[in-house]
C-alpha cells in the first residue's frame, strides 16, 4: 500500500516538474521570437509620435496644414494636408502599395491622395494607392498627402496610412510571400502632429 502510494506521489511530482519544464520552454521560445522581431522590424523601437513603421518602411509626418478647399463648389469644405517622408530603412528594395484613410469626428472617414516630389518612383492608381517601385536602402521620399474636400466643422482625428490588400502584406519588389509578419498598417494621431499656417 505504501510502496503504491510512493508511486503515485512520485509520478505526481514527475508530471507537475515536466508542465513547470514546459512553461520554461514555451517562455523560453517567446522571447527568442520577441529579440528575433525587435531586431528584424524595429518593433521594438521607440518612435516618434508622429512617425511608424510599416517592416523596413519608416513613416514620419512632419506636419499638417488646413486650407480652404480649391475648385468649383468648394464652399464649406477645407483640405487637410499632411507632409509626409517614406525611408526604407532596411537591406532590401522596398515596392509598396500605400493608401490613407483620415478618421474624422462624427464618424466620418475620407481617403488621401499621395503627391510625391520624385515622381519617377511613384504613380497613382485612380487617385486611391500611390504604388512606389525600386525604393533602394536609404532612399527617401518627401511630398504630401493630401485630403482635398473636408466639410467644415468636421476635424481629422486619426490617419491611417496601410498597404493594400492586394499587396498580400509583402513590401518587397518580388511576388514572393514575406518571410516573417510584419505590421500592414501605422496609425498617427492628428493631435500628435505639428501643425502649421495654411495658406488662403
Amino acid at each position: 500500500m505504501f510502496a503504491g502510494m510512493a508511486i503515485e506521489l512520485a509520478c505526481y511530482k514527475g508530471s507537475i516538474e515536466r508542465a513547470n519544464l514546459m512553461k520554461r520552454i514555451f517562455w523560453a521560445v517567446w522571447l527568442v521570437f520577441l529579440v528575433i522581431s525587435c531586431s528584424n522590424e524595429g518593433l521594438c523601437a521607440r518612435t516618434a509620435k508622429n512617425e511608424g513603421r510599416i517592416g523596413d518602411l519608416l513613416v514620419t509626418v512632419n506636419n499638417v496644414r488646413l486650407t480652404p478647399a480649391s475648385g468649383g463648389r468648394s464652399a464649406g469644405f477645407h483640405a487637410v494636408t499632411f507632409e509626409v517622408v517614406l525611408k526604407n530603412v532596411g537591406k532590401e528594395a522596398l515596392c509598396p502599395t500605400l493608401r490613407a484613410r483620415l478618421e474624422e469626428s462624427y464618424g466620418l472617414e475620407d481617403s488621401g491622395t499621395f503627391k510625391f516630389r520624385d515622381s519617377q518612383l511613384t504613380h497613382s492608381d485612380m487617385g486611391l494607392f500611390v504604388l512606389i517601385s525600386r525604393m533602394l536602402p536609404g532612399d527617401e521620399l518627401q511630398g504630401d498627402l493630401a485630403f482635398d474636400k473636408i466639410r467644415d466643422g468636421v476635424d481629422p482625428i486619426k490617419l491611417w496610412i496601410e498597404l493594400s490588400r492586394a499587396s498580400g502584406g509583402n513590401l518587397g519588389c518580388s511576388d514572393a510571400r514575406p518571410m516573417r509578419p510584419i505590421s500592414t498598417e501605422i496609425k498617427i494621431l492628428v493631435r500628435d502632429v505639428p501643425r502649421v499656417q495654411g495658406g488662403d
